[in-house]
């Protein structure tokens, strides 16, 4: 019979190894868990020159203290040539905010980061702040459906007034008010964001900050998705 889906992702992941064949794997929506990873699946993992593309979304990878910590060694044995990493819905809160950091900051060709529907919080923003303005690399970033408000929002707006690599950024549905005039200034005062597409839809803007929004962005070529009638 197949593996049960609680031990499957160790016996994928060390299977991996080095194969040199398959460079996008979509594990997406399987309820995979990290309780039964050990070291040597990682190993193997890490091992691969392949991979491009890891899709894990929507699974339990992190439910407890123990996955907590097996996720902070997953992240760190990335291979080295993963491009795109989707690990939204996967139950990932504050307490892994540093993990996934530091492994950006340590693999260059990770240019895009799915963390969308997550559990992160005003806790996790000082470190992603200082991923935004430190990434050479990142290109694309998915922070949807999290737990920023504006308070973290305002944090986040502080690492953007320096970023220029970042293509892409998406912060809807966190919860955003009148941060958001300081999350568009950041990108718009920073003559060297390459940043062309921000997504602030689904949070709760009000009149004045959606006309200082827009003025802002009249100054710009920063397309900004404000409500579901944008594109």
């Amino acid at each position: 019979p197949p593996p049960h889906p609680a031990c499957a992702l160790g016996l994928l992941l060390h299977s991996l190894g080095t194969n040199t064949s398959v460079k996008l794997l979509d594990l997406g929506r399987n309820q995979l868990s990290l309780n039964y990873v050990q070291q040597e699946h990682l190993d193997e993992f890490e091992r691969n020159p392949s991979l491009v593309y890891l899709l894990l979304d929507d699974n339990r990878l992190v439910v407890d203290e123990e996955t907590s910590e097996t996720f902070g060694r997953f992240m760190g044995s990335l291979p080295a040539n993963l491009s795109v990493l989707d690990i939204g819905m996967t139950g990932i809160d504050s307490f892994q905010t540093e993990a996934i950091c530091d492994s950006v900051d340590t693999h260059p060709n990770l240019t895009c980061l799915l963390l969308a529907e997550n559990l992160l919080s005003v806790d996790s923003c000082a470190r992603l702040s200082r991923m935004i303005r430190e990434s050479q690399h990142l290109r694309y970033l998915v922070l949807s459906h999290n737990q920023f408000w504006d308070n973290g929002s305002r944090i986040l707006a502080q690492g953007l007034r320096s970023n220029n690599s970042l293509l892409a950024l998406r912060l809807d549905r966190n919860g955003m008010g009148r941060a958001a005039t300081d999350i568009v200034s950041a990108i718009v005062q920073n003559i060297d964001s390459s940043i062309r597409y921000l997504d602030l839809r689904a949070n709760k803007l009000d009149t004045a900050t959606l006309t200082s929004v827009y003025q802002q962005l009249q100054k710009s070529q920063l397309k900004c998705a404000l409500t579901d009638y944008d594109e």
